[in-house]
């Protein structure tokens, strides 16, 4: 007959912060492989339907930013204020790995005073996923290629 063991030993708490922080990296690491493996065509429909209700306000309905004339977004933002740069291929978001892509959607603009602000309390990981998919098809055929060419060399240099 099996008892249960009281758990009054001081390993206890310990064992559990490691089984909790080994879960963590597990779901990390399935989050990395999604993002490097790319995102699957399905989700592009999906993405499509995202960006028009969250990112067309400011990045333009085809992607194309506050100022079409002014792809890279503000020059002297701190004159100027803030412009939503274009997210197709004129503006800078292909240059972006997918996993700083995902981390900006999630997360926020790094720079302080822009208006890129964070969308992880609205959006799951998955439709994060899945509008970073559709900002792929924003781009030609030669800078998708391109994407994809850089995207295997920064899956060699991280773990």
């Amino acid at each position: 007959m099996l008892r249960p063991v009281a758990r009054t030993d001081a390993s206890f708490p310990a064992r559990r912060f490691r089984q909790a922080r080994a879960t963590a990296a597990a779901l990390g690491l399935i989050l990395a492989a999604a993002l490097l493996a790319g995102c699957h065509e399905r989700d592009v429909a999906r993405g499509a339907a995202l960006y028009t209700e969250h990112c067309a306000t400011c990045h333009g309905p085809n992607g194309r930013g506050q100022n079409p004339a002014r792809p890279w977004g503000s020059l002297v933002p701190e004159q100027e204020g803030w412009i939503a740069p274009a997210l197709d291929m004129r503006g800078h978001c292909y240059v972006h790995p997918r996993r700083q892509l995902f981390s900006i959607i999630r997360d926020g603009s790094p720079f302080k005073g822009t208006t890129m602000l964070a969308f992880k309390s609205k959006l799951s990981d998955n439709q994060i996923l899945a509008l970073v998919a559709y900002l792929e098809t924003l781009w030609d055929k030669n800078t998708r290629r391109e994407y994809e060419e850089r995207e295997k060399l920064y899956s060699r240099k991280t773990p």
